[in-house]
């Protein structure tokens, strides 16, 4: 892959992205109440892992090395967990929110980079369709929908948006890295990506249910909880089996 393809690749995966922060921006004058959007980007990120991630996944790799790796993301985010606490009950409601999606934006990096290796690879042997790369792109949407969903009640408008466009520019030089990473032909072995695919999903399901979903529980009634909880697995649900091209 050429550099100005890698360039071009990049460029979609960050449209992409932007493009979730739209339809979070639509969606929040329809929710209003902060724990309904912080339950609803949680499903997405957890139906993102469950119907998505983990089948794919699953599929390629041997399940042995991801269960540890899995682990390993769990037990990394938890200790970020753990040395972020003291900070945020320091910290206003707004920086304890922007943590949450820090987290949330670390997590998605770490899934993104085994995918850019993945992508440079299929270049390398002329497996590269256009199909699979408005895949990717498209598979940028739901995670900008959820970084921004988090993220909006963390303040004023002006705000919210000025930290989206930082962490999605962020997101789109991770990728970016990770095809030159990709094309130079190093953690091409099978083993190491099913490490970083292990702790992404760990990492993802640590963020989507400790920090979003649990943390809003009990600012929820009950039905409220299940109501946006269903209706971000069923966004996804919708979203793996009828609009994302495989």
């Amino acid at each position: 892959m050429d550099m100005d393809k890698m360039i071009l690749v990049s460029v979609l995966a960050l449209t992409g992205l932007f493009l979730g922060g739209v339809l979070a921006s639509i969606m929040n004058k329809v929710i209003k109440q902060v724990s309904k959007l912080y339950v609803y980007s949680g499903a997405l990120v957890f139906g993102m892992v469950l119907f998505e991630i983990i089948p794919e996944t699953s599929a390629a790799f041997d399940w042995f090395g991801l269960t540890i790796s899995i682990a390993i993301g769990l037990v990394l985010m938890h200790q970020i967990h753990l040395f972020t606490h003291s900070l945020q009950e320091k910290q206003s409601k707004t920086r304890a929110i922007s943590l949450s999606t820090f987290f949330l934006v670390i997590a998605i990096a770490i899934h993104n980079f085994p995918s850019g290796i993945a992508i440079s690879s299929n270049a390398a042997n002329n497996n590269l369709t256009d199909e699979l790369i408005f895949s990717f792109i498209i598979h940028q949407i739901p995670e900008g929908l959820a970084i921004f969903l988090s993220l909006i009640s963390a303040g004023s408008v002006v705000y919210s948006m000025l930290s989206f466009v930082s962490f999605i520019l962020f997101l789109a030089l991770c990728f970016f890295i990770a095809l030159l990473i990709g094309e130079q032909g190093i953690f091409q072995d099978i083993r190491i990506r099913a490490i970083f695919m292990g702790i992404s999903i760990g990492t993802l399901c640590y963020v989507s249910v400790i920090e979003l979903i649990m943390g809003s529980f009990r600012s929820l009634r009950l039905k409220h909880f299940v109501q946006y909880f269903g209706m971000g697995l069923l966004t996804i649900f919708f979203y793996v089996h009828y609009v994302q091209i495989h």
